[in-house]
């Protein structure tokens, strides 16, 4: 499948953000389980993005990868949170209101375990990205790369099922299923976006119609056991078969049928996409407080004007943001400094 760059790539970005953002406003049940490929599909967006990088180059080494991961997906992370945990401490010493955040929910965000919960997925990217490289080159050496891959899957899976059985005191098995039981998947679905951008367009139907059975059988099968359909968020922490599968499926319908969009005349449209899929992370990031705001008040507002509400004061801020760093990085001479702004503040 030839590689798009532009276009195609806000509209992934575009999807992922809408999915990612409906979850978070308490949709139907019925919305919130076909929004489940969201995070995965980001991780396969990013194999497909991240096919023909070149790690050999003579000009960057991997500490110098590393630091361009780290300027470009935690840091933005951090500078957000000092903000966000300042605000609520400000409030706190300022208002009635008691600061609602212990020590250990404080750190547990900055080193993006648990915390406040909504950066845990910039973990997984950011893992996904440091492996990547040296994942590719034992990859590489193989000369049965997909039964590798599919035998680390299986792998994978008898030892959730053990360690699930275990006795592990709480804290290792925490440790262990925040860390090994969801870089494994995903970075088994960071490889098969590496997969779409570099095979034809028959294979990934195959995959799509293949798993689309899979799910029809699943699903007949559950609701002949116990009279529900299944629920796809069960399987999701850590991803295991039905969530990858379903992942995998949608993830594969979107990569065939985008070119069904990728022909857009009108301009507000083609604005809209380019803004949000340029500006992922910061929408991302600002959508947290307002969602956390309908959180703690306003619980019962339908989620449609929370949706609506959520969207629209993230990317004004967000566009406040980048309106204000660009006039600000065209007074910056130097050229280091300017793409190090562009590379937290507008992305």
């Amino acid at each position: 499948m030839q590689k798009e760059r532009n276009l195609s790539l806000d509209l992934f970005r575009t999807i992922w953000l809408l999915c990612i953002v409906l979850a978070h406003v308490n949709p139907p049940d019925f919305l919130f389980q076909i929004r489940n490929f969201d995070v995965p599909f980001m991780v396969i967006i990013s194999g497909y993005l991240y096919a023909n990088l070149d790690m050999k180059k003579s000009d960057e080494n991997f500490w110098s990868y590393v630091k361009k991961r780290f300027i470009r997906l935690i840091l933005p992370v951090w500078i957000f949170l000092s903000l966000f945990f300042w605000y609520f401490w400000w409030l706190s010493h300022f208002t009635w209101m008691i600061f609602p955040f212990s020590f250990r929910e404080i750190l547990g965000s900055f080193l993006l375990w648990d915390g406040i919960w909504y950066v845990w997925i910039i973990r997984i990217f950011f893992i996904i990205a440091l492996i990547w490289p040296i994942s590719v080159k034992l990859l590489n050496k193989s000369k049965h790369k997909y039964k590798l891959l599919i035998f680390l899957y299986l792998a994978y899976e008898l030892l959730w099922y053990l360690f699930s059985k275990s006795n592990i005191d709480w804290n290792s098995k925490e440790f262990l299923r925040e860390s090994i039981f969801y870089v494994i998947p995903y970075l088994l679905l960071f490889f098969y976006g590496r997969m779409i951008s570099r095979t034809k367009k028959i294979w990934v139907e195959i995959i799509a119609y293949l798993t689309f059975a899979i799910i029809v059988a699943w699903e007949i099968y559950s609701y002949n056991q116990t009279w529900n359909i299944m629920n796809i968020q069960a399987y999701k922490y850590p991803p295991r078969f039905f969530y990858l599968v379903y992942a995998i499926f949608m993830s594969s319908m979107i990569f065939l049928y985008i070119e069904e969009f990728k022909n857009i005349k009108n301009k507000k449209a083609l604005k809209f996409i380019k803004f949000f899929g340029s500006s992922t992370m910061w929408i991302y990031l600002w959508h947290i407080p307002v969602v956390y705001y309908f959180q703690n008040n306003f619980t019962d507002t339908y989620y449609l004007t929370k949706y609506i509400i959520v969207l629209f004061i993230a990317s004004l801020i967000t566009f406040i943001q980048q309106t204000l760093f660009i006039f600000f990085t065209k007074k910056i001479k130097s050229v280091q400094k300017q793409k190090f702004i562009k590379s937290v503040f507008l992305s």
